[in-house]
């Protein structure tokens, strides 16, 4: 149970939710993201109750980046397009050295 949480974020700022194993950070990824839904209070994004907006249109506004990371099988440009089907090749080629991938290698058609 979280009670009393405030918390404030700016557009284009960065948070990163940590603390110890049973803190809560889960759960409160959870509720930002609407995995769970708000028993009691409100979450306000840009004023606008989350729970007024689909989950698409929600989740489309927020990054995500869980503690453990997964690559599958196939290739570097599968990795990168399963977050978003439907991507162009020119999209996944452009999102290859994001902050959270490091640089990848041109030779992003190689099986890992």
């Amino acid at each position: 149970m979280i009670e009393g949480l405030s918390l404030r974020v700016e557009p284009g700022q960065t948070v990163a939710i940590v603390g110890p194993t049973g803190a809560g950070k889960t759960t409160l990824v959870n509720l930002l993201m609407r995995f769970y839904e708000v028993d009691s209070g409100r979450i306000l994004l840009d004023g606008i109750d989350v729970s007024t907006m689909t989950r698409h249109d929600l989740r489309s506004r927020m990054g995500m980046v869980l503690q453990d990371t997964w690559l599958f099988g196939g290739t570097i440009v599968e990795n990168i397009a399963y977050g978003r089907p439907g991507a162009s090749q020119e999209e996944i080629l452009e999102a290859r050295p994001c902050r959270v991938c490091g640089p990848i290698r041109a030779d992003a058609s190689r099986r890992i």
